[in-house]
């Protein structure tokens, strides 16, 4: 191996080694056999602090990271952590992905961890690893597009990034306008779906009230989770379109004028909306009437 002396003596010789970065750090690295995981000092890991999983996430539970503790205590850890050198501090690393293990390893007693370095890793990258795996909230993954988006990217960008379509990426973005009784329901998990958040956030502009009573109720453990078709049914009905009314010739309200005179009646015509329909309506006060107006209209046999 190389004398990291003998290689100072070369650089004062002319011999340009800007291009290796911090040398001790990497005289420092852990060695290991191409393509297989390397082991890692625990105490020279910190977990990444814009980590896009937050401390609320259900994989960070007790119950849960208890479990994985287990596992690991038992099993070790057989999915190596992603692991990218920390500028801060020469010859440490910061997690990439695989924070969940590394807490657990820490619980377990574990002085060591498999892993692998990744120094091309972007934030984009620990996104579709957990979404990739579920691991991510749907709120959580709707604030790192927000944050991505406030930098100036597209929502088209983004989800050419993340590999998932335009739909997806704005469904999400939704979520960061949601009405406060609708996100605060979405933020304690009492509305899970997506599709469900969204609706609510329609039905809640139309009708508050009623949506607020629904996602009070979600707070007892035993009630129903509210549905696409519950929201929907919160919604106030679209209002039907009224027909422009034709407008009435000069005409027609002579001859409207002239049957009520013949027949002592009101009497209307009302064009109808295809082509040349037409309605006549004539007003009769009773059956007696009825038959008088017909004898009028030169139909009184139909009444004898």
């Amino acid at each position: 191996m190389t004398n990291p002396k003998n290689l100072a003596a070369k650089h004062s010789a002319g011999l340009d080694l800007a291009g290796l970065g911090d040398l001790a750090s990497m005289l420092d690295a852990p060695v290991g056999s191409a393509g297989q995981p390397q082991m890692f000092d625990v105490a020279k890991i910190r977990e990444d602090p814009n980590n896009v999983r937050s401390e609320d996430n259900p994989g960070f539970g007790q119950l849960s990271m208890e479990e994985l503790t287990e596992s690991v205590k038992d099993r070790g850890i057989k999915s190596p952590l992603s692991l990218r050198s920390d500028p801060d501090r020469p010859g440490s690393y910061i997690i990439n992905y695989g924070h969940r293990r590394f807490r657990a390893a820490k619980g377990a007693g574990k002085d060591q961890v498999p892993g692998f370095i990744d120094e091309n890793f972007t934030s984009f990258d620990q996104v579709k690893e957990n979404l990739d795996h579920e691991r991510l909230t749907a709120r959580e993954l709707a604030k790192y597009i927000g944050a991505r988006l406030a930098e100036g990217m597209s929502q088209a960008e983004i989800a050419a990034k993340l590999h998932r379509s335009k739909a997806f990426i704005s469904q999400h973005v939704a979520l960061l306008n949601l009405p406060d009784p609708v996100a605060e329901a979405f933020d304690a998990g009492h509305v899970q779906d997506l599709t469900v958040a969204n609706e609510l956030a329609r039905a809640h502009k139309e009708n508050p009230e009623i949506v607020e009573r629904l996602l009070a109720a979600q707070e007892d453990l035993a009630a129903k989770p509210v549905t696409r078709a519950d929201a929907k049914a919160l919604r106030k009905p679209a209002k039907k379109a009224t027909p422009k009314a034709k407008e009435r010739s000069g005409d027609m309200r002579r001859m409207e004028l002239a049957l009520s005179d013949r027949l002592a009646t009101s009497v209307q015509i009302v064009p109808g909306r295809r082509g040349g329909h037409v309605q006549l309506m004539i007003d009769a006060h009773n059956w007696d009437h009825f038959n008088d107006l017909l004898k009028r209209l030169g139909m009184g046999e139909l009444v004898e």
